[in-house]
């Protein structure tokens, strides 16, 4: 079923669909499907059809694994985040939205500079059923780097990879620079506050990098995307699709004014459990510990 859904995108990619034209014909095939199992008689077309995705998104759910992936709650004024539960606040027993709390100058002397932020967090939408349903304005997706971490752990021949650098690394500052290995910040992380970091296998470096991009044609409308690659794998793997951790989806229409350090917190906190050291399966269970390398 998942190259049914795969091929559907394909498609609606290719040929251009909207989203509600993609609809109308998977509710045709679906229709179809069901008018030449009546006239057959084919059990299994019966039970095939009722795992066929009936919109285009259980489509995309089918395609997207989300095990990872944790949804925050994006302010639009002030790119705050919160977690799903506390988008909506009871009020006379009645959920409404709750406005974004966040302000900017707290210890501000004058009063009139430490208001809240006060943008509204979820918004209303009304169902094809005739009701109101609250729904954040914002999404911003987090992908956990400790369980990505892990999976490329288990992935076979990973930890080898990571570990080729050591047979042509030298201590020795040539003064020629064709890899990260040559710099100083890698020589100098080889030992961290006189304790083998670096030299040290399962110690890994962190390579961050933000960038902005435009998903639709003709329009101006820029996400973000969060992703770290990992530098003790060689420059020829570093930068392939599936050694790459994808952190984060900075939502748009527009690019954060100043600053991302609320999109950057989860990430974060996470690296400062990495940096103190926590224990991964890997054929046994071993300390891994992270470094981040500003470059």
């Amino acid at each position: 079923m998942k190259t049914y859904a795969y091929f559907l995108l394909f498609f609606q990619t290719v040929y251009r669909l909207s989203d509600s034209g993609l609809n109308v014909l998977l509710s045709f095939f679906r229709i179809f499907l069901t008018l030449i199992s009546s006239l057959l008689v084919l059990p299994g077309l019966d039970a095939f059809i009722k795992f066929l995705p009936q919109t285009i998104y259980s489509a995309r759910k089918l395609t997207i694994t989300t095990t990872n992936i944790t949804k925050y709650i994006c302010c639009r004024s002030c790119h705050s985040i919160y977690s799903l539960n506390q988008g909506t606040i009871i009020v006379n027993g009645i959920s409404v939205a709750r406005d974004c709390e966040f302000i900017k100058y707290p210890n501000h002397t004058q009063v009139q500079h430490r208001k809240k932020c006060g943008t509204a967090l979820m918004r209303s939408i009304r169902l094809p059923s005739g009701k109101e349903k609250l729904y954040p304005c914002l999404i911003y997706c987090y992908n956990s780097v400790i369980n990505s971490l892990q999976e490329m752990l288990r992935r076979p021949g990973f930890v080898s990879n990571c570990e080729l650098w050591r047979k042509s690394y030298t201590s020795i500052n040539t003064g020629s620079y064709f890899d990260i290995y040559d710099g100083k910040i890698w020589h100098d992380f080889q030992s961290y506050d006189g304790v083998p970091f670096l030299s040290l296998p399962y110690n890994f470096a962190l390579h961050l990098n933000v960038d902005w991009f435009q998903p639709f044609k003709h329009t101006q409308h820029s996400e973000g995307v969060i992703y770290l690659s990992i530098l003790n794998l060689p420059r020829s793997e570093r930068f392939l699709q599936h050694n790459v951790i994808l952190v984060g989806i900075i939502p748009g229409p527009k690019e954060p004014k100043k600053h991302i350090n609320s999109f950057l917190a989860p990430l974060v906190k996470e690296l400062l459990s990495l940096w103190k050291g926590i224990l991964m399966t890997y054929k046994s269970y071993s300390s891994c510990s992270i470094v981040m390398l500003w470059l």
